[in-house]
C-alpha cells in the first residue's frame, strides 16, 4: 500500500481552503477547534475519531477516503467527517466538490465550507457560483483574508474590476506578508489602468516571494504598457529564468521585442512558446505577424492558419492573412 507524505505545517492545505496546512487540516491532530460546526448526528466514538485524523497525519489518504465513507454510511450528516472526506479526496486529487456541498448545505455558518465549496467551483469555470459561496463565507466571517482574496480572483475572471479591488484591498490588508494577495491586487490594478499602483503591488508580491515567476511577468506587462521595453524585457527574463516554460511570458516579451525593432528575436521568442505548447494559438499569430513583417510571407500565412486551425475566431491571426 502506497503512503503518501502529507504535507509541511507551512504549506497550502490541500483541502482547498487556502489556509496554511498547520491552520486547518493540520490542526485535526488535536481535534475539531472550539469554533467547529456542531454536529447534526450523533458523535462517533473518541476512538474513531482518533483513527480517522491518525490516517490523515499519516498521508494515508486512499485508506481515509474508504474508511470515512463507511462512517458516512451511518452518520451521513457528521461534520468532522465529511470534513476529513474531502480533505482525502483533496488530496488525492479528486473531486471533493459534492462533499464540500454537502457540508456547506449542512452547516451555514461554517464559512470554511462555504470557501472550500467555492473554490471547487472556480476551479469548474462556475464563477458566479463561487463568488457567491465566497459571499457566504465572508457573511460568518469578515476577517477571513483568503476568502477575500479567492473572491477577487473570481471577480476578476467575471470582469468585476472595481469590486475585485475592494475584495482583493481587505485581502492585503488582513494578511499582508500574502504575496499572492498582492498579485491579485496589481491584477486589479492593472485591469483599471491605474499602473503606477499595480507595479507598486506587484513588486511587493516580488518582495515577499522573489522566486515566484508571476509578479515578475505581471510587473513586465505594467512596464510594457508603460512604454519601458527595456525594463519590461528585463522583467520577462528573469520571470522566464524562474519558469522557463511559461508561454504568455513567451509571447509577451516577443511582443516587446518586436516594438523596438527586434524582429529575429521576437521570433525566437514565439518559438520557444510554439515548442513548449504547441497548442497556444496566440503565439502562432504572433509569429505569423512578425515573419510577415519580415518579408516571410509563406511562413507568415503558415503560421497564422496554424493559428486558425487551433483557435478559429482569433482575430489577430484573420487581419495578419487579411
Amino acid at each position: 500500500m502506497t503512503v503518501n507524505t502529507p504535507p509541511s505545517r507551512n504549506s497550502p492545505c490541500p483541502c482547498g481552503s487556502g489556509k496554511r496546512y498547520k491552520a486547518c487540516c493540520g490542526a485535526l491532530v488535536t481535534g475539531p477547534s472550539a469554533t467547529a460546526t456542531p454536529a447534526v448526528a450523533a458523535e462517533p466514538s473518541q476512538t474513531d475519531v482518533d483513527a480517522l485524523i491518525a490516517l490523515y497525519q499519516a498521508g494515508r489518504y486512499q485508506v481515509l477516503e474508504t474508511e470515512a465513507r463507511g462512517r458516512l454510511e451511518h452518520q451521513p450528516d457528521h461534520p468532522l467527517v465529511l470534513r476529513l472526506l474531502a480533505a482525502a479526496l483533496s488530496q488525492q486529487g479528486k473531486d471533493a466538490l459534492e462533499t464540500w456541498r454537502r457540508l456547506s448545505d449542512l452547516s451555514p455558518t461554517d464559512a470554511e465550507a462555504h470557501n472550500n465549496l467555492g473554490n471547487g467551483l472556480a476551479r469548474l469555470g462556475r464563477f458566479e457560483e463561487a463568488a457567491a459561496r465566497y459571499r457566504l463565507a465572508l457573511a460568518v466571517n469578515t476577517q477571513i483574508g483568503a476568502t477575500h482574496h479567492n473572491l477577487a480572483n473570481t471577480l476578476l475572471e467575471l470582469g468585476q474590476f472595481e469590486a475585485a479591488l475592494d475584495s482583493a484591498q481587505h485581502a492585503v490588508a488582513l494578511q499582508p506578508g500574502h504575496a499572492e494577495s498582492h498579485n491579485t491586487l496589481g491584477g486589479a490594478l492593472l485591469e483599471l489602468g491605474r499602473l503606477d499602483e499595480a507595479a507598486a503591488s506587484f513588486r511587493q508580491a516580488i518582495a515577499l516571494t522573489p522566486r515566484w515567476a508571476e509578479p515578475h511577468a505581471n510587473l513586465a506587462n505594467v512596464l510594457q504598457d508603460q512604454g519601458q521595453l527595456d525594463a519590461a524585457v528585463t522583467a520577462y527574463d528573469r520571470a522566464l529564468s524562474l519558469d522557463p516554460n511559461f508561454v504568455e511570458v513567451l509571447v509577451n516579451r516577443g511582443n516587446a521585442l518586436r516594438a523596438q525593432g527586434g524582429l529575429a528575436q521576437a521570433v525566437a521568442s514565439y518559438q520557444r512558446a510554439i515548442q513548449a505548447r504547441p497548442t497556444f494559438a496566440e503565439a502562432f499569430a504572433a509569429l505569423g505577424a512578425t515573419l510577415r513583417l519580415q518579408g516571410e510571407t509563406t511562413s507568415a500565412r503558415e503560421a497564422c492558419q496554424s493559428a486558425l486551425a487551433l483557435k478559429p475566431d482569433l482575430a489577430s491571426a484573420m487581419t495578419t492573412l487579411g
